[in-house]
Formats: C-alpha cells, sequence, structure tokens
C-alpha cells in the first residue's frame, strides 16, 4: 500500500470528527437544506478539502506530505485526476459550468500551494516574515471563500482591503489555536520579527518557552480579536447569498468567544523539528 493511501485511509476514519472543526464545512453544513442543490456540488468538494488538509497536516511526515501535495497538484493539472480527485471532484464539476469548473481548479491550486509552503516551512525551519505570512493566509483560507462565490453564485467573489484584513485575522486565529500544536510538530507560524520582539528560543527536543510564547499568545489575541470586530461585516460585501453570507458572518464573530480560551500547556511538550532533509524533494516555489 502506498503511504499517499495509507494516509487517505488513516485519516478517512476520522474524517466526520474532523468536519465539525473545519471551517469550510462549519458553514458548508448550515446551508444543506436551504439551497440543497447547491450543497450537493459544494459538499464534496468540502470533503476533497478536507482529506487534503489531514493528508498534508503537521502530523504526518513532511517529506512524504510534500510529494502527495505534488502528486495531486499534477493530477489536476493534467486533467486526469488522482483517484481522491475522481472520487470527490469529478462527481461535483459534472454539475458546473466550464468556467466554474476552471475558477475553482485556480483556487485549489491557491491551496495546494499554501500547503506546498507549510511543508516547507516545516523542512527548512526558517520562519516566515510578517509580510510573508500575510501572503500565507490569504493562500489558506481565501480559496474557500471563493469557491463557495463560484458555487453559489456563479461569480468570483469581490476582494476589498477589509476582506482581506478579515481573512487574515481568520488565518492568524487558527495559528494561535493551535500554537503549541503545531510547535511540537515542527510547524513555526511566528513571524521572524516576533520572535525577535518576544525573544522565543525553540531549540529541537527542548521543552517549549511557554513564558515567551505566552506573553506572545496574549499580544495576538488582542490583535485577532480587534481585527475581526472590525471586518467581520466584510463578508457581506464580497457578494455571496445571504445565506452564506449570514453564517459565515456567525462563524467569524464566533472566534471571539474561542479567543478567551488561554494557550494550553502541556509540560512535557517540545519543539520537535522533522528529520527530513530537501536535499531530495523539488519543491513548487512560486510556480503555481
Amino acid at each position: 500500500m502506498s503511504l499517499t493511501r495509507e494516509l487517505e485511509q488513516k485519516y478517512q476514519g476520522g474524517l466526520e470528527n474532523r468536519e465539525k472543526s473545519n471551517s469550510f464545512r462549519a458553514v458548508l453544513m448550515t446551508t444543506r437544506h436551504v439551497a440543497p442543490k447547491k450543497y450537493a456540488v459544494a459538499e464534496p468538494l468540502s470533503r476533497y478539502l478536507t482529506i487534503l488538509d489531514d493528508l498534508t497536516d503537521s502530523g504526518n511526515p513532511a517529506s512524504p506530505a510534500l510529494e502527495f501535495i505534488q502528486a495531486e497538484r499534477h493530477s489536476l493539472l493534467s486533467g486526469k485526476g488522482s483517484p481522491l480527485q475522481r472520487e470527490y471532484l469529478h462527481p461535483a464539476f459534472e454539475n458546473l459550468s466550464l468556467p466554474q469548473q476552471t475558477l475553482i481548479n485556480r483556487e485549489l491550486l491557491l491551496f495546494m500551494k499554501g500547503f506546498v509552503q507549510d511543508v516547507t516551512l516545516r523542512l527548512t525551519q526558517k520562519p516566515l516574515t510578517e509580510s510573508q505570512l500575510r501572503t500565507r493566509s490569504f493562500l489558506v483560507e481565501w480559496p474557500a471563500i471563493a469557491c463557495f462565490g463560484v458555487i453559489a453564485a456563479n461569480a468570483y467573489p469581490r476582494i476589498n482591503k477589509g476582506v482581506i484584513r478579515l481573512v487574515d485575522a481568520w488565518c492568524r486565529y487558527d495559528n494561535l489555536r493551535d500554537l503549541t500544536e503545531d510547535l511540537q510538530n515542527g510547524q513555526i507560524l511566528i513571524s521572524q520579527e516576533d520572535i525577535a520582539k518576544f525573544g522565543i528560543k525553540l531549540q529541537p527536543s527542548r521543552r517549549l518557552p511557554y513564558e515567551e510564547l505566552g506573553g506572545y499568545y496574549q499580544f495576538k489575541r488582542a490583535l485577532v480579536a480587534r481585527d475581526i470586530r472590525k471586518n467581520a461585516g466584510e463578508i457581506f460585501h464580497v457578494g455571496l447569498p445571504m445565506w452564506i453570507a449570514i453564517p459565515s458572518y456567525v462563524y467569524f464573530t464566533s472566534r471571539l468567544i474561542k479567543l478567551f480560551k488561554p494557550m494550553e500547556v502541556s509540560e512535557d511538550a517540545v519543539f520537535n523539528p522533522p528529520s527530513d532533509t530537501l536535499s531530495r524533494y523539488q519543491l513548487l516555489g512560486d510556480s503555481a
């Protein structure tokens, strides 16, 4: 059995539980009775994205994850389709126009570019700058909104500065929520500037620096909450139908409650970067 198939089966068994915490599906599930035909198209696409996210998650070996995402990207570009794409994407695409398919394929490639960047971060152990992290935010979060717009409104959602700030805050919320878990898996989603500002020192197989991380968490939590409050309403100005915009707004504002939770602390948690190296693997870079 290939490692890709093994990882797929590993996560397929727990997919239903995973879907409950997946932001794309959290909004989607609220609309299944409002727009069943649109839901029938978006649901298999959402399943594919959930599996893709899990298969390239930081809990899995980094190099096989990179090989997997490269293979998925190649299959999408060639039009032949991987086993996963034939199972989930092709049935959904049968109900979409060619322009819709083209737009969604473009967003899927953005997703994959973001996943490649995340896996590469684990392999290189070189934190991004604040500007680079904002670019990453757009790559890993915006495509979900765009796919909804293409399916629901037959049009690409409008982008403005407020929406970009909202997407960035949404991503930074996810980063804070998973901060210690990511670090235990060698995933550094703290900017170079903040590492220097808060004196965060990460050493392989050494205990996480909770005092410094705590200061960083408190500071960033206040900024994320401010940006969500200021920009959540922008979701009503991107061209999404109300049956998606309203639950999306509720989802974003509910993150404010979750931000009250303290940072998770485990006394025996250590920073655990992967043992993989980049030398054997060709990265996608900016070609996507």
